[in-house]
């Protein structure tokens, strides 16, 4: 795109083409990234100039009552799996909790991380959600 634009060789005249660009400084800086590239692999004299601000994005998240009632919606067997992810818990590390892993008497879960394979153990005040099924 820049050489069909600008001659490659003329920096200022690329860097000005660059920063005149319609788009997003994230793109910009991109371009000004190859740029640097093609000038050391061609011996070309350049200073690149300060990486331009890029805008940042605001996340909305949610409170945990929303979270709660967008739960409350799922099945029984999803909520489950929602609810334990609330509290930090991976899909993978949710999907690996066996009967063992659950002590009724002490009302604690014990989870086996993806992450260097190491436990955590929940105690029942923070599993509010654990929901155990009915034997026929």
């Amino acid at each position: 795109m820049l050489g069909r634009n600008v001659d490659l060789n003329d920096s200022k005249a690329v860097e000005t083409f660059i920063l005149n660009l319609a788009g997003k400084n994230k793109y910009k800086n991109a371009l000004l990234d190859v740029y640097q590239h093609f000038c050391k692999a061609n011996n070309i004299t350049w200073q690149k100039p300060k990486k331009l601000t890029e805008q940042a994005f605001n996340v909305k998240i949610s409170t945990e009552e929303r979270i709660n009632v967008m739960i409350s919606f799922t099945t029984k067997k999803y909520a489950v799996a929602f609810g334990l992810s609330k509290y930090g818990l991976t899909p993978d590390e949710v999907a690996k909790i066996t009967l063992r892993d659950l002590d009724l008497e002490r009302r604690e879960l014990t989870v086996k991380s993806s992450k260097r394979g190491l436990e955590r153990t929940y105690k029942q005040g923070r599993l509010t959600v654990l929901y155990i099924p009915e034997s026929n």
